[in-house]
């Protein structure tokens, strides 16, 4: 059983208005009516952006858990699918799962209408050539999980309907990374590099290039990970800010360490969210893991960030913690999911796997980071070999991302998972338990095991 700490953890489900969610028309025939103006495809965009809104719950639930952060003593009333995710007991029938793939697959459908219809529209090529940078980039960011979370999986890119989904079987996870890379090499082309006024917040060129990146890295193409790493560093729009806590003040959102946040509004109903990883004891079937906070030294200032600070009744996780509105009760923290600390331990770890050196860049990447949480520099004494070199990395991706929903796909393109979960949860994993299973729903519909059939190791 995983060790933990006896903390209970909530969470809070975001609450968005239908009218928000569904503002790209249903039908055909108001779809063809709808997608004209340069509103309709801003207001068919916002419908793109707003499935992200589910993120933090769904990546959580499927990251944290699944990994070395967060676990669960036994379930309780709500929680059996995910303790069975914690405990690597999911099947195929679990709501997590099932929601989480319904969330991606509905986030490409809303992207696949925008960028098939856009090139018919009539308004200024510049502004057209934005949106479709934008949807292709949060259709890649779907595509990019499905990937991670599944493997082999349907490519649809075109508006689908119901029945004509259901004759598209699951391709290669390797086509899946070239869609991707393709919707973000047009999307780096498409996007600017910053926006003004009320643009702020969408995606920018800096955001493709980082996410291009990730991909590339699992992939282990780390030729073509550096070249876009040192152009996104030499661009010098982003830097660190000088602590990881200010990263996260809700009073410094959109810092310049944010490349691309999931954005909240915590004054305006339905665009909020409930107090993420709070907590209302000390006696609970929920916690923190005890390995996880024992990795942090005593003076690194990031472990400040796990413990809690007492809002009204319940105690608040200090990363995620926010002051509820008196109007909504709603916390309005951004979920950032690429940061400029992300792309520098990135760059470091690309420039390790291409030639092992602790007298250049690689190790100035690493320790840029390390530093700013108040911790001792490495030196070629602390990492001899490529190894060692690799294995610091990891480790400090582990302290400096908690909770960001980045360990377990960390351990998992590393191959460290099961090596991991064993000496610091005391669980023991299979190698196909790097995926999770397709939806029983999914398999349902298409009643075809050829076409569409279950991932190895699951029922």
């Amino acid at each position: 059983m995983k060790k933990i700490l006896t903390l209970i953890v909530i969470f809070s489900c975001v609450s968005c208005k239908k009218s928000f969610l569904e503002i790209a028309p249903q039908s055909q025939a108001n779809a063809e009516s709808f997608y004209t103006t340069a509103a309709d495809f801003d207001a068919a965009l916002t419908g793109c952006y707003a499935t992200t809104k589910n993120y933090f719950n769904i990546l959580l639930e499927m990251s944290a858990f699944r990994s070395d952060e967060l676990s669960l003593i036994s379930p309780t009333a709500g929680t059996q699918d995910r303790y069975d995710i914690d405990k690597f007991l999911d099947k195929p029938a679990n709501t997590i799962i099932t929601n989480a793939w319904s969330t991606f697959y509905n986030g490409i459908e809303r992207c696949n209408q925008v960028t098939s219809r856009i090139g018919n529209a009539n308004f200024a090529d510049s502004l057209k050539r934005r949106y479709e940078g934008e949807a292709k980039f949060l259709r890649a960011l779907n595509y990019y999980y499905i990937a991670l979370f599944w493997g082999n999986a349907p490519i649809i890119t075109v508006p689908t309907s119901p029945s004509i989904a259901l004759t598209i079987g699951r391709s290669d996870v390797q086509k899946l990374y070239a869609l991707i890379e393709e919707d973000l090499t047009i999307s780096i082309q498409n996007l600017p590099n910053t926006y003004t006024g009320a643009d702020i917040g969408r995606v920018t060129n800096g955001a493709a290039m980082a996410l291009l990146a990730k991909v590339y890295l699992i992939q282990k193409k780390y030729q073509q990970a550096n070249t876009i790493l040192t152009n996104l560093i030499s661009s010098n729009i982003y830097q660190l800010q000088n602590t990881t806590a200010q990263v996260f003040d809700v009073n410094n959102k959109l810092n310049r360490e944010v490349i691309y946040a999931v954005r909240y509004n915590k004054e305006s109903a339905g665009n909020g969210h409930g107090l993420w990883l709070s907590t209302t004891d000390t006696v609970s079937a929920t916690s923190i893991s005890r390995s996880f906070i024992t990795a942090y030294a005593s003076n690194d200032n990031r472990r400040n960030l796990l413990r809690f600070t007492r809002q009204g009744t319940v105690f608040a996780l200090n990363k995620f913690n926010d002051i509820l509105s008196t109007t909504t009760r709603n916390a309005g923290n951004d979920f950032i999911l690429l940061r400029y600390a992300d792309v520098l331990l990135m760059q470091a770890e690309v420039l390790n796997e291409i030639s092992y050196s602790t007298n250049g860049l690689a190790i100035q990447y690493l320790n840029t980071v390390r530093t700013r949480a108040g911790i001792v520099p490495y030196t070629a004494t602390n990492l001899p070999d490529q190894i060692s070199f690799r294995n610091a990395i990891l480790n400090e991706r582990r302290l400096e991302f908690a909770l960001e929903a980045q360990r377990w796909i960390d351990l998992v393109r590393t191959n460290n998972a099961q090596q991991q979960l064993m000496v610091n949860e005391n669980i023991t994993i299979q190698a196909f338990q790097h995926l999770f299973p397709i939806p029983s729903s999914e398999i349902q519909k298409y009643n075809n095991p050829t076409l569409f059939g279950q991932n190895q190791g699951y029922n």
